[in-house]
């Protein structure tokens, strides 16, 4: 064999070896891919169960409460959804009903990897955390306390809740730890009574700064049409560039995208065409119409008003409105939860959220308690001059993390209806 034989065998054996590894990379890659792929493909049926309880939630809420109102659907979903592995009989028909469950079998795998992708979000502080604040004297069965601990991360604790006072204040620390300290006070003592049995809890927590930032300096007081009659200045924040938009005739309304740093987390501005038309558009508010709404992408002039919300809701009777009866009533069946009879007495959130130049902060807590039965003009501007509604979601599954209403700007609100 002469000289350049021998060069071109070895050529030949280097470029096997270069493909042989440039093979393997692209196989990598694609486990890689299919594997992010399958994470997704597992909580598809619960990011869909989410999206519609979301919309019958939100639609009672701001019929309920009226005014400026936030509410977090998942941070109440989670809860529930968990506690549905305890129901059994009615309850749990109503509950899986309710809640828009496709899979019961297969809920706590789907939650689990949901809750994990959640936490997961890097250019964002985004926290969901669930505990379980139970009677010493209350045992839970092993497999609803396996669930919680091994699928829905619920920190699990046994509390005296005949010291009603030292237990608001070891929940309402759990709380505000986990909230960033935005969420304080969730829970009074008062609250707690001789038949408190169980407090399921979950926090939600969400700082995120804007893609694009609005600069200080050109925010200033513009005109906010509270109603058609009646109109204020209030701090209104400007900025030029290119969003996704969209119209939604059946809403009578438009609504622009506002990103986050974090491309998995977008805040949604659906703005109606007139000033009187919010109650009609929360009345007829469809999640999935909105999500699956054409869009488009282009430079536009984006004036938005500064706000903050704060809001305490008791959702007992919102829920009771959506199909969830019994587990309130003497007749509730939790008996694959323990063998303690119990019953849902209260379902309380507090809500808060603030958005200015920066970004956005936001933040949720929802307690369960238990006890013993008994288009765009030719401007090119988006201009937020009248009541809206404001929806923060998660983009990969397409679920709502707060969805709001603004009807008035510079009004602290509370809707506490305990």
């Amino acid at each position: 064999m002469n000289s350049s034989d021998s060069i071109n065998r070895i050529n030949r054996t280097n470029h096997n070896k270069i493909r042989l590894i440039f093979r393997i990379f692209i196989a990598i890659i694609i486990l890689f891919n299919m594997a992010t792929a399958e994470k997704m493909d597992t909580f598809v049926n619960e990011a869909e169960s989410c999206r519609g309880f979301s919309s019958k939630l939100y639609k009672v809420v701001s019929e309920d409460f009226g005014g400026n109102v936030i509410t977090s659907p998942l941070s109440v979903h989670v809860v529930l959804s968990y506690l549905s592995h305890g129901a059994s009989g009615e309850t749990a028909v109503e509950m899986i009903n309710g809640l828009s469950i496709k899979d019961t079998k297969l809920l706590h795998i789907g939650y689990k990897n949901l809750l994990s992708t959640l936490n997961s979000v890097n250019e964002a502080d985004l926290r969901l955390a669930n505990a379980a604040f139970v009677h010493e004297n209350v045992e839970l069965l092993p497999t609803f306390s396996a669930l919680g601990t091994g699928f829905y991360n619920f920190f699990m604790q046994n509390i005296d809740f005949q010291n009603n006072i030292d237990s608001a204040i070891t929940i309402n620390n759990w709380v505000a730890d986990k909230t960033d300290n935005m969420i304080a006070d969730i829970i009074d003592s008062n609250d707690i009574t001789d038949d408190t049995r169980a407090i399921l809890i979950n926090a939600l927590y969400f700082k995120g700064l804007w893609k694009y930032p609005f600069d200080i300096q050109h925010t200033e007081n513009k005109i906010f049409y509270v109603t058609k009659d009646i109109h204020k200045q209030v701090p209104t924040m400007k900025n030029k560039h290119h969003y996704s938009y969209g119209e939604l005739p059946e809403l009578e309304s438009k609504f622009i995208e506002i990103p986050y740093k974090d491309d998995n987390l977008s805040m949604l501005i659906i703005l109606p065409d007139e000033t009187y038309a919010l109650s009609s558009l929360e009345k007829n508010f469809n999640w999935n119409a909105i999500t699956q709404a054409a869009t488009k992408k282009q430079e536009i002039v984006l004036q938005l008003p500064k706000f903050k919300i704060e809001c305490t809701l008791n959702l007992k009777e919102t829920l009771s409105k959506i199909g969830f009866q019994s587990m309130f009533e003497d007749v509730a069946n939790f008996s694959d939860m323990t063998i303690t009879p119990v019953k849902i007495t209260k379902i309380i959130q507090k809500v808060f959220i603030e958005v200015d130049e920066k970004g956005s902060e936001a933040a949720a807590a929802t307690v369960v308690q238990m006890r013993l039965k008994r288009s765009l003009d030719l401007s090119e501007e988006f201009i937020v001059d009248r009541p809206f509604m404001f929806i923060i979601r998660h983009k990969p599954s397409d679920i709502p993390l707060f969805i709001g209403s603004v009807r008035d700007i510079g009004v602290f609100v509370e809707k506490d209806e305990l």
